[in-house]
């Protein structure tokens, strides 16, 4: 299948389980709103949707304690969130001048787009074994053998530089070659339209074109493990 002009986006995401409790600053006593903001944006729903809601996340003060974390309400009065800028602004009325030096953390989901292809191209590959009967040289029946790896191919295959390891690197922490799944949408992310699903994809081969001031371009090949053809979920 080739998929001409189709933009695909790539996303880092962590919607399985909350990033726990990641550091994002130190109160400062001034007695009015202070706005810090989360390492990843933007913060979403477990099911990917940026969002503004409160309840979803978790926001801790230490009280002045190293490793001691309280809870903050999560009913807009403690502090409030928005999503698509990963902002999260601690109310004057827990950051008077007692508070000063209070160290904030947050659990919560994100989605990040970290990239975009064009133009890709899959191809599934699958053996087919003639079976015969015995004594008979005809073929009785074709039948499907072991499914081969699913390629992918992009020609213009664009990421951001935090992606560039990921892309390229030739293993991961685990000394094991970088995979990712893959998700496309021919006719956008609407219920009821195609969906192509691909995963364990790992680098085959690309070249790389880097500019000081843009995303870097990535012309690749991927293999991928399963491949599946469905619709986009209501």
């Amino acid at each position: 299948m080739s998929y001409p002009g189709v933009t695909c986006k790539i996303y880092r995401q962590k919607l399985d389980a909350k990033i726990a409790q990641e550091y994002i600053g130190t109160l400062d006593g001034s007695g009015s709103d202070q706005v810090l903001y989360t390492k990843n944006l933007p913060i979403t729903t477990s099911a990917g949707v940026a969002t503004d809601d409160e309840t979803l996340v978790d926001v801790y003060t230490d009280d002045g304690s190293v490793g001691s974390w309280t809870e903050y309400l999560d009913d807009g009065s403690d502090f409030t969130i928005v999503g698509a800028t990963g902002a999260v602004t601690i109310k004057a009325a827990e950051n008077q001048a007692g508070n000063a030096g209070e160290r904030i953390s947050i659990s919560y989901y994100y989605r990040a787009e970290v990239g975009s292809g064009q133009t890709s191209k899959i191809t599934w590959g699958r053996k087919v074994i003639e079976r015969h009967k015995l004594g008979s040289a005809d073929v009785q029946e074709l039948i499907a053998g072991k499914k081969a790896a699913v390629a992918l191919e992009f020609d213009t295959f664009y990421i951001t530089r935090d992606e560039l390891g990921g892309i390229l690197s030739e293993t991961d922490f685990y000394n094991q070659l970088t995979d990712f799944d893959f998700y496309m949408y021919p006719n956008d992310v609407t219920a009821g339209q195609p969906m192509i699903y691909v995963t364990d994809i790992k680098g085959e081969s690309g070249s790389v074109e880097a500019d000081l001031d843009s995303l870097l371009l990535n012309k690749c090949k991927f293999k991928g493990l399963t491949g599946v053809i469905s619709t986009v979920p209501a």
